[in-house]
């Protein structure tokens, strides 16, 4: 092998980002006294500083476009260790860690011992070759010199959440999304955030069981002013099955728009649901809906039920509030046509504000008609959704967000789901070593989720046989309105790498809502 200044050639890399890396050994090449670099079929890069000719010809740097492969020779007087760390360095948030670049870091940071971006790169190599101890101490350094980095906190979170100390790394991750929430990387803060947070929830559910069964949970008094909303019981065809979580979720942000009550957050409910394995039937039972009032110390409790007839296209929603010692709850209810279901879910939210004890304001009384979606196809997406969610199934989610978004562009909600689902996978496929780069994919994710304009369809294999079941329901049943159809399509269309292995029954639901619904 050649060596040249004692050092041997530089044996090949191989990036992700190589226009990255190749700037960053340009800018320290220049501070060097380089006077260019480039590579195969691009212009060249030329310093404005003057140089000895006698050492242009010392460097060298080509690039393979085929094969992302950089290729470099250094003249004696640049020393290598540095120039490849600042170039790595300079693409922190491109590129992973590996615990090969301790070493090298380590140079670095004897050199520049103030270096922020150093400092949080270290910080994820340490934490990448599994050193939790040493990375929280650097990550710690880090965020002292370079707070707005997301890497350090990140780093220190994950080491306080493998120690068990999830409450302390929830906090963590508040504080940075609280000050630097437009801060490059801050998208998977939070989702790592909501991770730990589920994480905490399933551990406090357990606790709480375990209280209950040793008779101490009667010393906590439940909270007055906090309200959960449990999922509803709903009756009628299978089809309709999601709605029970998606109706659920739609009334916890109505009431949280009035600003009087601490709505229980959907994962704490779902953890303790999850742990009493309630049935439907028991969602309505007002004893139920008191003891998990008493677990989650909530001081009211709201249950309900959905009774959908298809063939008269009718639908009765009734709802109770139940205190922590209630059995005999008053109902409240309202009934309609089934296309004006998110219609009634408004008048039920305020006469559950009411007989909480609150009458909203006219302007609360406007915040919540307009809040949601009125499209039911594309509601029924949502509330698929966060069935997938609940699962831990984002990538699934987010394809039935992707799929509400194509029914209803303007559907907030399922736009802000879809940018959480994706930051959500991005950040829970993610190893050690990819901490430096999960903030830029995860940004990605949630950029990506604002631009979905719903017309990248890529249709999946579930499309032959939801066409299918379409066409026959049209011979039973006579054709749906043209003007609905083609919104109806595209909503239940399977769509993407979501769909490969879909279960068949997932496609005739679609197929049967595409018929049901009137999209107006």
């Amino acid at each position: 092998m050649k060596a040249v200044g004692g050092l041997p050639e530089w044996q090949r890399l191989r990036v992700g980002g190589r226009r990255c890396l190749v700037d960053g050994i340009r800018r320290r090449a220049r501070s060097s006294k380089v006077v260019s670099i480039g590579r195969a079929n691009e212009p060249r890069w030329r310093s404005t500083r003057k140089v000895n000719p006698q050492n242009m010809s010392n460097l060298s740097l080509t690039m393979s476009m085929s094969t992302s492969i950089l290729r470099l020779r250094l003249p004696p007087y640049v020393p290598v260790a540095v120039l490849a760390s600042t170039a790595l360095i300079g693409c922190a948030t491109a590129m992973r860690v590996t615990p090969d670049e301790i070493p090298v870091l380590e140079a670095r940071l004897a050199e520049f011992p103030d270096d922020g971006r150093t400092l949080h790169r270290y910080a994820a190599a340490l934490f990448a070759d599994y050193r939790c101890a040493e990375a929280s101490e650097a990550a710690d350094r880090a965020v002292q010199v370079a707070p707005e980095n997301y890497v350090g906190t990140f780093v220190r979170g994950r080491c306080l959440e493998q120690a068990d100390s999830v409450d302390a790394a929830i906090e963590l991750y508040s504080e940075y999304v609280t000050y630097y929430s437009g801060a490059p990387g801050a998208s998977a803060v939070e989702a790592q955030r909501r991770l730990a947070m589920g994480r905490r929830a399933t551990i406090q559910a357990q606790v709480a069981l375990l209280a209950e069964e040793q008779g101490l949970l009667a010393e906590e008094r439940p909270d007055p002013d906090a309200v959960a909303v449990l999922p509803m019981l709903i009756e009628g065809g299978p089809e309709y099955a999601p709605l029970s979580r998606g109706l659920a979720s739609l009334m916890m942000t109505d009431l949280a728009l009035l600003e009087r009550f601490r709505v229980v957050d959907r994962l704490e409910l779902d953890a303790i649901v999850a742990e009493l394995t309630l049935s439907q039937s028991e969602l309505v039972d007002p004893a139920t809906s008191a003891r998990v009032g008493r677990l989650i110390r909530a001081g009211q409790t709201v249950q309900g039920s959905v009774s959908i007839d298809d063939l008269a296209e009718l639908i009765d929603i009734q709802a109770a509030v139940v205190g922590a010692d209630e059995l005999d709850p008053d109902l409240l209810e309202a009934a309609g046509g089934l296309d004006a279901l998110l219609d009634l879910e408004k008048e039920l939210v305020i006469a559950t504000s009411e007989a909480l004890g609150y009458v909203p304001s006219d302007a609360e009384r406007a915040r919540i008609l307009q809040n949601g979606t009125r499209n039911l196809l594309a509601f029924l997406s949502y509330s698929l959704c966060l069935e997938a969610e609940a699962a831990g199934d984002y990538a699934l989610a987010a394809q039935y967000s992707r799929d509400a978004i194509r029914v209803d562009p303007n559907f907030e909600a399922a736009r802000t789901k879809l940018g959480e689902m994706q930051a959500l996978e991005v950040v829970a496929r993610a190893t050690a070593g990819e901490a430096t780069q999960v903030g830029g994919d995860s940004d990605g994710a949630v950029r990506n989720a604002r631009r979905f304009d719903g017309l990248d369809l890529v249709l999946g294999p579930a499309l032959e046989s939801s066409m299918r079941d379409v066409a026959g329901m049209e011979r039973e049943f006579g054709p749906a309105d043209d003007e609905a159809s083609g919104d109806q399509a595209i909503g239940a269309l399977r769509t993407g790498p979501a769909s490969q292995g879909q279960p068949a029954n997932i496609a005739t639901r679609e197929a049967v809502i595409r018929i049901i619904f009137t999209i107006p």
